[in-house]
């Protein structure tokens, strides 16, 4: 369960990791790069969670994202982007106050997942899988 646990941490860290990188980074082909990783790290996602729990279902899952999100769209952007003369992106804000922006999303979204995680059900009430109570 330990190494599932760190597998899981790794893919998200891969999947938060991808997301500030598209903020940082305004050349279209390099954020089209960034969005086929971020696709592998949430079929790495998937993919953990499908082994821990022994799911088919989950790992079809994972194999769907894979292809689609790390593989298809990546590759019919990529397409579309040889016609376009315009290669980068305009931002709404600088890259500086998206950075922080995203940094105090994710310092909230932490700050409330462990409210959460804390105020969860204990063993007999529980509406998760057994290993997660």
């Amino acid at each position: 369960m330990t190494g599932d646990v760190e597998l899981l941490n790794l893919s998200t860290g891969g999947l938060l990791l991808t997301a500030v990188l598209v903020l940082w980074r305004r050349e279209l082909p390099v954020v089209v790069g960034l969005l086929a990783a971020q696709g592998v790290a949430l079929a790495g996602t998937a993919a953990v969670l499908a082994w821990s729990e022994r799911s088919a279902e989950l790992g079809a899952v994972a194999a769907g994202v894979l292809v689609l999100r790390g593989g298809v769209l990546p590759w019919l952007l990529r397409r579309t982007l040889a016609g376009s003369a315009r290669r980068e992106t305009r931002p709404v804000l600088n890259v500086a106050a998206s950075l922080l922006a995203a940094a105090a999303l994710t310092l909230l979204a932490m700050a409330v997942s462990a409210r959460w995680w804390r105020g969860r059900p204990r063993r007999g009430r529980c509406r998760w899988p057994s290993r997660w109570c």
